[in-house]
């Protein structure tokens, strides 16, 4: 996750996966109080597979005692950064894992690292908003709000301001996934007692089959399927098909507005633990739906079925 800390271990910051040192208030990352320190004076980074450091000022930077050479230079757990004159201020370089997204309380210098998928905040006991990543971009879900946000959006949660960084990291090399046109949509079956109080979930796509078992929160799911299958008999364009107003859904299921999120966060993150590539709920100002799939409900004897075809 990129650390350095005081000599006294007294502060940690994380670092940015592009982190700046210097005594520019408004530009650096890391302020220095030095007065022989440049505005920007070093740059701490994340290159490839390991935590470079380069030198930027015109005073000089010494790593263990020895100045920097131009260029960049590779960086240890452990390794001391130091600045010109007779300055007290210095650094250890003390964690060199990869750099992840993270939320940065900027006056307590506290952290939150993020899960590269979805996230709850502040807690499954309390929930506040959740953040999430489709595709390259990141979104949060507060309430009925649904919002994104980039490098240095500001989010309000646990009375405190926090900074959000997705610290995008290059490598040398890039894969790229390209998805085919002709893979078939997922297929979800709901397995329903009659009375409903017991809702369970089976999915299989191209990339495997998993049982979810019974859970409380497939009953959100399961709301979201037939309102795919009640707009595919109202002739609803298929584009359209299933999105829900969130006050709707929240009556029908009898929740509170947090609770939602909760169950949201919990769909999600059974799907995304289980390797199957698949992220069961897309979300939009107002309205929720189910992800596009192929649908079947069985309870009792009756069985519904739904095929999107786009």
């Amino acid at each position: 996750m990129g650390l350095i800390t005081t000599l006294d271990k007294s502060r940690s910051i994380y670092l940015k996966s592009n982190h700046t040192l210097g005594r520019d208030m408004g530009a650096a990352d890391t302020l220095l109080t030095n007065p022989l320190c440049s505005r920007i004076h070093c740059i701490l980074s994340y290159n490839k597979d390991s935590w470079v450091i380069e030198d930027k000022s015109k005073n000089g930077t010494w790593l263990n005692k020895k100045s920097l050479p131009k260029g960049k230079t590779k960086l240890s757990v452990g390794d001391k950064i130091t600045f010109p004159g007779e300055s007290k201020e210095a650094w250890l370089f003390s964690d060199d894992r990869a750099p992840k997204p993270v939320l940065v309380d900027k006056d307590s210098e506290r952290y939150v690292e993020l899960d590269d998928h979805c996230n709850i905040l502040p807690s499954e006991g309390k929930v506040e908003l959740l953040i999430t990543k489709q595709d390259n971009s990141w979104m949060v879900e507060e309430g009925e709000r649904v919002y994104n946000i980039r490098h240095g959006s500001t989010l309000m949660f646990a009375d405190q301001l926090w900074h959000f960084y997705p610290n995008d990291v290059i490598f040398n090399t890039v894969t790229q996934i390209i998805k085919r046109a002709d893979v078939s949509l997922p297929t979800l079956t709901f397995n329903v007692s009659l009375n409903e109080e017991n809702v369970g979930i089976n999915a299989s796509s191209d990339t495997g089959q998993k049982d979810f078992g019974y859970k409380a929160h497939h009953s959100l799911l399961l709301e979201l399927a037939r309102r795919c299958i009640d707009d595919e008999k109202s002739g609803i364009a298929v584009s359209e098909h299933g999105w829900l107003s969130t006050d709707l859904l929240i009556s029908a299921l009898g929740i509170e507005p947090t609770h939602l999120n909760l169950l949201i966060y919990r769909s999600r993150k059974a799907f995304e633990s289980s390797g199957l590539d698949f992220i069961p709920i897309e979300r939009r100002q107002g309205e929720i739906r189910l992800s596009p799939c192929k649908l079947s409900i069985k309870k009792g004897d009756a069985i519904l079925n739904y095929d999107r075809a786009s």
